[in-house]
C-alpha cells in the first residue's frame, strides 16, 4: 500500500494483478507472475501483462516459493535487467534488497525497524515497521499468584 499510495497521480505504476513477460529463454516463452510490478514506462504495458523488464519487483516469501524467489528469479530478473529486486521474508522479518549495477545485483539486508529508499523512485520510502507488525513476546501478566497447571 505504501508503494501505491506513493505513486499515486505518478507516471509509474505498481501493479499486484498480471505478470511479466520476458523474451525467449533456452527457445521457450518465459512468463513470471511476481507479487508487486513497479513500471514507469507505460509502453511496456500490455492489459495485464508487462513485457520486458520492469523497474521494480516485489516478492513475498512463503515456503513453497523461498528458493525460487531467492535463486530462480533473482538470477533471471538480474539477467532480465530489472533494476531493484526486493524479497520480503515475512518469517525472517527481513528485505534483502538487490540493486542492479554493472549487470550484476548488489545486495543490502534490512529489518523491520528501518525505512528504507527505493532507488527507482525519487523520494520513496517504505517504512518496514509498517510492513511487519511488531510481534507480541511478553509474557503474561499475573497478579502474582501461582497459576495452576
Amino acid at each position: 500500500m505504501q508503494l501505491k499510495n506513493y505513486l499515486r497521480g505518478k507516471k509509474c505504476i505498481a501493479r499486484s494483478e498480471g505478470g511479466i513477460r520476458f523474451r525467449e529463454y533456452e527457445g521457450k516463452p518465459s512468463f513470471f507472475v511476481p507479487d508487486i510490478i513497479v513500471i514507469c514506462n507505460p509502453q511496456k504495458t500490455k492489459d495485464r501483462w508487462t513485457i520486458g523488464a520492469p523497474d521494480m519487483i516485489v516478492e513475498v516469501l512463503s515456503p513453497s516459493t523461498a528458493r525460487r524467489d531467492r535463486v530462480i528469479k533473482l538470477n533471471r530478473y538480474m539477467r532480465e535487467g530489472v533494476a531493484e529486486y526486493w524479497i520480503v521474508s515475512p518469517g525472517e522479518q527481513t528485505v534483502p534488497i538487490h540493486l542492479l549495477e554493472g549487470g550484476k545485483y548488489i545486495s543490502n539486508a534490512y529489518g523491520p525497524d528501518e525505512k528504507v529508499k527505493v532507488a527507482v523512485l525519487d523520494d520513496c520510502y517504505i517504512d518496514l515497521s509498517q510492513v511487519f507488525p511488531p510481534s507480541d513476546t511478553s509474557a503474561p501478566e499475573t497478579d502474582g499468584e501461582d497459576i495452576p497447571d
